[in-house]
């Protein structure tokens, strides 16, 4: 591929802004503005790496909006006059990559727009030694998209606690060394029986209310595992001793009582098993979760 600089020709490249309009230029200038996304080209100024520079050769007329800058303020001017580097480092930083690599680079990464921040897909590709051609495509709503769907996989809605998928790939992840780690399962007995005889959003509101003495406890990581199953994950490094009988049930006292809605109490009746898991556990954490629930299924049945 021939390099160009600016205001010459190539047959692969018309000129991002020529001396005079020509056929190849007016192309060129329909395609860019027939991008759906912002799209600008870029030309490296100043070789010093100390104080290099770009300079807006050209910006299709959906990036002028998102500026919302005269078309002459932005064309023909510094970028970082336009983007503060010091705010938009990252993006930035992978312009002057792409020249140095001579090589695209597709990423997304935050940019700093009207005090707001924005994530944008950049396609960055390398025309030359110092032109570079930026499409950038606002995934903002899709971000956020994907963060409710994250969300929505591994917490739960109602008491905004961590759910089972969250932590079976807890378990899945810590490492085996100088750690102690216990899980304890407490389960609402007759849970089906408050709700049919105090309703619904009451026994929602018990729900809630366990999750918020659970994180009360200040103990651990805080789960709900099933509409009426809770756990507490306790870590602990190797010279602590591990959860007892005795903190099981001091934590399941202070969980049971005290929950009430509309000035009705309500019953709160546990059954509890754990775990406990010492370093080096040689059938390793992610077997946890199934040893509690046998302890708490063994409870059950004592129930």
């Amino acid at each position: 591929m021939k390099k160009t600089s600016v205001g010459e020709f190539s047959p692969e490249y018309p000129p991002p802004f020529p001396q005079k309009e020509t056929t190849a230029s007016r192309l060129f200038e329909a395609m860019a503005e027939g991008n759906m996304h912002c799209y600008c080209l870029l030309e490296l100024t100043n070789d010093d790496s100390m104080n290099q520079d770009f300079l807006v050769r050209y910006a299709n007329s959906k990036l002028i909006g998102l500026l919302r800058l005269p078309r002459k303020s932005v064309v023909g001017s510094p970028l970082s006059s336009i983007y503060p580097f010091s705010k938009n480092w990252v993006q930035c930083g992978r312009y002057f990559d792409a020249l140095q690599q001579n090589k695209a680079i597709m990423e997304e990464f935050p940019l700093e727009v009207f005090e707001q921040t924005r994530w944008y897909r950049h396609e960055i590709v390398p025309l030359s030694e110092n032109l570079l051609s930026v499409t950038a495509e606002d995934v903002t709503e899709q971000k956020s998209l994907q963060k409710q769907l994250v969300r929505k996989a591994f917490c739960d809605d109602l008491t905004g606690l961590k759910n089972r998928n969250a932590l079976v790939q807890f378990l899945n992840s810590i490492p085996a060394e100088n750690t102690r780690v216990s899980l304890i399962l407490f389960d609402i007995e007759g849970f089906s029986d408050i709700n049919n005889s105090f309703g619904v959003d009451a026994a929602n509101n018990l729900l809630r209310s366990f999750a918020k003495e659970l994180q009360g406890l200040q103990a651990g990581s805080c789960y709900r595992l099933s509409v009426d199953t809770f756990g507490l994950l306790v870590q602990r490094q190797d010279t602590e001793a591990s959860v007892n009988q005795t903190q099981v049930v001091k934590w399941s006292v202070i969980l049971a009582r005290g929950h009430e809605y509309q000035g009705k109490n309500l019953p709160c009746v546990l059954s509890v098993g754990y775990s406990n898991a010492e370093p080096n556990y040689r059938s390793g954490f992610a077997q946890l979760l199934g040893e509690a629930e046998v302890a708490l299924s063994a409870a059950r049945q004592a129930f």
